[in-house]
């Protein structure tokens, strides 16, 4: 999608240049990313649910089922019913709703324009082009040395070599830029999946069953 889009809407500027509407192209491939996480956040919830509807029945009915010997109460299921959808269930919403907004913020981060690099995604993409790089070269010299039989070795170039390395078109620079679009992809759900998923559902999770 951003390839076609770099190629549809280019401009004036010059080859190899990021076009000056790259933010456009950004928050256009990236308007369902919410619409994606709060999926997300549905599918935790509902496991969550599942689990402590699963768990309850086992902590009130107590005992050993190897052994035969109930320790708990005898409508364990009743009680346990109750517990969830009265006390689990409540405090599984409250979470939702804070894993909602802490989305929300992330959403708005998306919306702004970009004003301070994140070093962490800076050396993330630094990395990832050098390997890029690295594989083009390797690329372009083994193409470089290869000659049939009886044939001169052609005298190499800072064009030639280019080409070899698929670096000579305007389309391997919107090729890079959907690289980095994927990276920026990939900090989005790393944020997602720390700030949202973890510290809303997961951290203490055991909190929601009392103490005592």
């Amino acid at each position: 999608m951003v390839v076609n889009r770099l190629k549809l809407t280019r401009g004036t500027e010059l080859g190899g240049d990021y076009p000056p509407h790259i933010d456009w192209i950004f928050w256009e491939a990236s308007e369902n990313w919410q619409v994606i996480a709060a999926f997300c956040i549905d599918r935790v919830y509902g496991h969550c649910y599942r689990y402590f509807e699963g768990a309850a029945p086992l902590a009130f009915e107590g005992g050993s089922r190897m052994r035969k010997k109930i320790t708990g109460f005898k409508n364990y299921r009743a009680i346990a019913k109750e517990f969830v959808e009265h006390h689990v269930e409540r405090q599984l919403e409250e979470r939702k709703r804070e894993a909602a907004n802490q989305l929300q913020k992330l959403e708005n981060d998306r919306l702004k324009e970009p004003v301070n690099s994140d070093m962490s995604l800076e050396k993330e993409r630094r990395n990832d082009r050098e390997r890029k790089r690295l594989k083009e070269a390797l690329v372009a010299r083994r193409i470089s040395e290869q000659t049939k039989p009886g044939e001169q070795k052609p005298e190499q170039t800072a064009s030639t070599y280019a080409q070899y390395a698929g670096l000579h078109t305007q389309d391997q620079q919107y090729k890079n830029e959907a690289l980095d679009q994927l990276i920026v992809r990939r900090h989005f759900v790393q944020n997602v999946v720390v700030q949202v998923i973890e510290r809303h559902f997961m951290d203490a999770l055991d909190d929601v069953i009392p103490s005592g």
